[in-house]
């Protein structure tokens, strides 16, 4: 979590037990707000690195401190219905996102693609839009 207060995770607390799931919340409806074609975490030795590819452009966008119970990926793992337990395989997986305010107009598809790494599953969500 960056230390900037226009961070989008700017507010979450690491340590709270709903942490994965309000920072997936967050990561997904600005990445789809922002019009990314797809949505990068990569893990490093203190949380993971936010990516977002906007118009072929991939960027930092920010990143998600760790030391929290759960993580973006698992969290986005148990949405995909994939099984968190096999940690060294890749796997895919689709999901359908509805933010808590209940999205107005188009609901994207995403396709979720997992990778090992050396600090932990990376993730790659490609947003398909109609």
């Amino acid at each position: 979590m960056a230390t900037e207060p226009d961070s989008i995770f700017a507010g979450l607390d690491p340590a709270a037990g709903d942490y994965a799931v309000a920072a997936v919340d967050r990561l997904l409806e600005m990445g789809i707000s922002s019009n990314a074609s797809d949505i990068h975490i990569q893990p490093r030795k203190e949380g993971w690195d936010v990516l977002f590819r906007i118009d072929g452009v991939l960027s930092v966008a920010d990143w998600i401190r760790g030391g929290s119970p759960g993580d973006p990926v698992t969290r986005l793992m148990v949405l995909a219905g994939l099984p968190t337990y096999r940690s060294t395989q890749p796997m895919e997986g689709r999901l359908k996102w509805r933010n808590e305010a209940g999205s107005v107009g188009e609901i994207p598809s995403l396709r979720l693609s997992v990778f090992p790494t050396v600090h932990g599953p990376r993730a790659v969500l490609r947003v398909l839009r109609k």
